[in-house]
């Protein structure tokens, strides 16, 4: 009877947990606590395990995204040895001078204040490099932390809302560890570099880059075939700590972060005064004292969510991948330590082989299969997302979304978003997070989705 008793209290234990649980976390109307499995979708799809794209596929895709005009994508190798340096910190100044006019009177400062035209002279002036001269030789750098493109060299807050520090216009993207830049001027107070990443310009702290001897070794630092390298598929892992070597100790590698595996140690070899058993081995790029550039081995676990080269692309991987942020907070422009809408997708991507565009206007014009679904009625939207592949890129002006798939007559997407109205109220709802949505959710302007979705790509078909 005892026996009974404490199997039947067990059970019930048991069955509250699960519920409670369950109820502990929220989910918007027609999302159910199963749908936040990757699973749950790939197991939907027919074809889950096929290999979509080759990796050599991939790469010439890569090679005609970069050179589509509308993608505004850097070729790094390929970048004049110098340029002007005068006229480039003159044409600097003068834009910074242009974009800040817009934000007179109509920005705020972090202490929720208005920002007049005093509040930016100074950022206008930092880009003005007082060491420019005519024949000046480009640099050649790597990224050392997970850092920040900015829109200028400055510490200081643009916020459209007073209560809203976790929204800064001066945040352009995010940049992963290890990630080369091209320098082309520096800050009047030389604590930023304005630099060129493959995808994107912008300034960037100092501290967070380190300056190469020359360009073989820059080339060497990240340009290195895929069996030697590591990919991070995983929201976020770091390093272990480490007082023997704290230079590679506690560093953040976040969502397609791409490594150099070491090969050939010895078994039993120590790294940062550890044996290697049960871990890869990579070079972490490291800023010295005096700003160059150093690599210098450190050791990853072999549970944390990282791969030998690239993961195939199928869609069982995609769905895995994607989901590994669910729930992670949005972070407009890489802030926060995280995604906007496409900076989500396009890190997602980044841990199969490609290098896509970084924002979603430039995104929409890659050479890909594109769906224009800008006049098309709902019904007609219907279909095509009837026919479209998980991992199928959405669009409406502002946004970005990974399609799921449909159940129950409803579509579904996992995104990155930052805002939406309420549902069942006429309320705006700070979101800012990577959720699962159907699409017949209202945006903030009251309009729903799938209304405003006006466009849609697939990576893979032509």
């Amino acid at each position: 009877m005892r026996k009974t008793i404490i199997t039947f209290l067990t059970i019930a234990s048991v069955a509250c947990t699960s519920l409670n649980a369950q109820a502990a976390i929220n989910y918007l109307p027609g999302v159910k606590q199963e749908m936040s499995s990757s699973s749950f979708w790939s197991s939907r799809q027919n074809d889950r395990s096929k290999i979509l794209l080759d990796s050599k596929q991939i790469s010439r895709l890569n090679k005609k995204i970069m050179k589509t005009p509308a993608t505004n994508m850097f070729d790094l190798k390929n970048q004049p040895a110098s340029l002007n340096g005068i006229e480039l910190s003159n044409q600097l100044y003068e834009s910074a001078k242009n974009e800040v006019s817009a934000f007179i009177d109509e920005k705020y400062d972090e202490y929720g204040n208005i920002t007049g035209a005093d509040y930016y002279e100074d950022m206008v002036n930092n880009c003005k490099n007082p060491d420019a001269v005519e024949n000046q030789f480009i640099r050649y750098a790597i990224t050392v932390n997970r850092t920040n493109l900015l829109a200028f060299p400055t510490e200081k807050a643009i916020l459209d809302d007073p209560g809203d520090n976790d929204f800064d216009n001066l945040f352009l993207s995010s940049v992963t560890v290890n990630e080369p830049v091209v320098v082309r001027s520096v800050s009047a107070d030389g604590k930023y570099y304005q630099v060129y990443t493959d995808f994107c310009p912008g300034w960037i702290s100092a501290e967070d880059i380190a300056i190469c001897d020359n360009r073989k070794e820059w080339l060497d630092a990240w340009d290195f075939p895929e069996n030697r390298l590591l990919v991070v598929y995983g929201s976020r892992i770091s390093t272990e700590d480490s007082r023997t070597n704290p230079d590679v100790a506690r560093r953040r590698l976040s969502m397609g972060t791409r490594l150099e595996l070491v090969t050939g140690q010895k078994r039993g070899s120590m790294i940062t005064n550890r044996s290697t058993y049960n871990n890869y081995i990579v070079y972490l790029p490291v800023r010295n004292e005096n700003g160059s550039y150093e690599k210098k081995a450190a050791l990853i676990s072999q549970h944390k969510k990282v791969k030998e080269g690239y993961l195939d692309l199928t869609k069982e991987n995609i769905a895995k991948v994607a989901f590994g942020m669910l729930g992670d907070t949005y972070g407009w422009g890489g802030m926060l330590g995280s995604e906007d809408c496409s900076g989500y997708v396009r890190n997602v991507y980044r841990c199969f082989g490609f290098e896509l565009a970084r924002n979603t206007t430039w995104q929409s014009a890659m050479p890909v299969k594109k769906y224009d679904m800008t006049d098309y009625t709902t019904k007609k939207k219907e279909a095509i997302l009837d026919n479209l592949p998980l991992g199928s890129i959405l669009f409406f002006p502002g946004h970005e979304m990974l399609y799921l798939g449909k159940v129950d007559g409803r579509y579904y997407v996992i995104d990155s978003v930052s805002s939406i109205m309420k549902p069942g109220s006429d309320q705006v709802q700070r979101v800012r997070s990577v959720i699962i949505n159907p699409l017949d959710l209202k945006r903030r302007n009251g309009e729903l989705w799938i209304e405003s979705m006006n466009a849609a790509i697939v990576l893979w078909n032509k």
